[in-house]
């Protein structure tokens, strides 16, 4: 019986580490394939429905595992206090203080499409694709390997937070500086651990996604104010 648990844990991890894998160079191929273009937010609705999709597969329809579960929202007033100084900080520290060149976007011409994109669309994709399939999937791995003060953060958290900040380093080649972009896979890094804590403390994919959607938008609402 304990063998059989072992290879079941087994499986999991080796189907949910090859269908994180498949979520992540998804787009590229969509993109390669023509079949939309790179710039299109349709790719975003797409690759947030395939990556849900491979949850399910995953899970064998056990979403709750998956942090598909409710939370008190009593418990989001520390995490989004949090949320909200760290990107206003860092937003304010790149623009005033580091002055890094980062990635040039240009005005959309669409705004409830960008805003969808922007506090919808992508907080849903990439933590259902980090925190939901990739942190649950190796939940059992669960070594505490970072101490600080009163936090621990466990091996699970550590490898999607890393795995989330590795991907925004692709943003020098969307133009911006060398410096901007290590400074950005930095801030990623923190916030994936900010992210994936809570999503471990609460078992809800659902406070990781909203702390995500509010993090950015702090950020877009301090690039505009100051």
């Amino acid at each position: 019986m304990q063998k059989e648990i072992v290879e079941n844990r087994k499986t999991t991890i080796y189907a949910g580490i090859t269908g994180f894998i498949f979520v992540l160079v998804f787009p590229n191929i969509i993109r390669r394939l023509n079949f939309i273009t790179s710039g299109s937010y349709v790719l975003g609705y797409i690759v947030a429905l395939t990556t849900f999709c491979v949850i399910l597969l995953v899970s064998k329809g056990n979403l709750k595992k998956f942090g598909f579960i409710g939370f008190r929202f009593s418990t989001l007033v520390r995490p989004m206090l949090l949320i909200s100084i760290f990107a206003i900080s860092t937003n304010l520290l790149n623009k005033y203080i580091l002055k890094f060149h980062g990635v040039v976007v240009d005005k959309p011409n669409n705004m409830l499409n960008f805003f969808l994109m922007a506090f919808i669309i992508l907080p849903i994709s990439e933590e259902l694709q980090f925190r939901s399939l990739l942190q649950s999937t190796i939940q059992n791995l669960n070594w505490k390997i970072l101490k600080i003060r009163n936090l621990q953060f466990a091996f699970p958290v550590l490898c999607s937070a890393s795995l989330f900040g590795l991907m925004h380093l692709t943003n020098i080649f969307r133009g911006a500086s060398l410096n901007f972009t290590v400074f950005n896979a930095f801030s990623a890094f923190i916030a994936g651990l900010i992210f994936g804590y809570y999503k471990e403390k609460t078992g809800s994919i659902l406070i990781s996604i909203i702390l995500h959607a509010f993090g950015n938008l702090m950020a877009f609402i301090t690039s505009f104010l100051f």
